[in-house]
């Protein structure tokens, strides 16, 4: 018989992650009522879920004033779109190219997939090769039709996209996408928030975090100084 081996590198997740390899069958189950109390042995099978599902991660450029508006320059007419430009370096585009590459398949709102469309289709590369090949979700209540390959619509956020996570594959990486992260958000469906920092305030715009008094924990895994100034920072939600 195999036995139950638990790694922790923490009881609770202020300290980190919890793994588990349970026994090789389900009718060893049981037998942890031997060793944990009720209470443990649910926050362990919690812990076993939320591995086994495909993690959302989701990825923001984000300026000191907290905004994600138009980094690219053309997704609204914000005076100041395209503000991440200048900071380009060999070390965030290998970080984003690395990223998707980590990754199955993306998830986005109507708009950063309309502006994706537009664009990555006549696209060859590292990362255009990629994002034009896996599977795309938009999630959007109005849209009828979708014409880049592999895309598919979803149309409830609490609903399909908990749905979409409990389906085979890898992660799902979810670019700008404000409206649709914020709902994320509010349902407790992200298990990953990356956000790029640029060292500029543009006064005013989208902010990925609404004044809606709704408190979330998050927990940071790892963090990176570029030399131009900006931060790498990836958290995870603490329940």
């Amino acid at each position: 018989m195999v036995f139950c081996t638990i790694i922790f590198r923490s009881v609770f997740f202020e300290f980190g992650e919890v793994l588990c390899v349970l026994f090789s069958h389900p009718t060893h189950l049981p037998l942890l009522n031997v060793f944990f109390s009720p209470r443990l042995i649910k926050q362990l099978l919690l812990a076993l879920q939320k591995k086994i599902m495909r993690k959302i991660i989701v990825t923001e450029f984000i300026t000191l004033d907290g905004v994600v508006e138009a980094p690219g320059g053309n997704e609204t007419p914000h005076p100041h779109g395209g503000w991440q430009f200048k900071y380009s370096s060999p070390e965030t585009g290998k970080y984003k190219i690395d990223e998707l590459a980590s990754v199955d398949a993306l998830l986005l709102g109507r708009t950063t997939y309309e502006t994706f469309a537009a664009f990555w289709p006549g696209q060859t590369g590292a990362f255009a090769d990629p994002i034009n090949r896996m599977p795309k979700y938009v999630v959007s209540r109005n849209l009828q039709k979708v014409e880049w390959n592999n895309s598919h619509i979803l149309r409830d956020v609490a609903g399909d996209v908990a749905a979409l996570k409990k389906t085979d594959g890898g992660d799902i990486l979810v670019y700008g996408s404000a409206t649709l992260a914020k709902a994320l958000l509010h349902h407790d469906l992200i298990d990953e928030l990356r956000l790029m920092v640029f060292p500029l305030s543009i006064g005013g715009g989208l902010r990925l975090f609404d004044d809606n008094r709704e408190l979330k924990k998050f927990g940071l895994k790892h963090s990176r100084a570029v030399d131009n100034g900006v931060l790498i920072l990836e958290y995870q939600p603490m329940g």
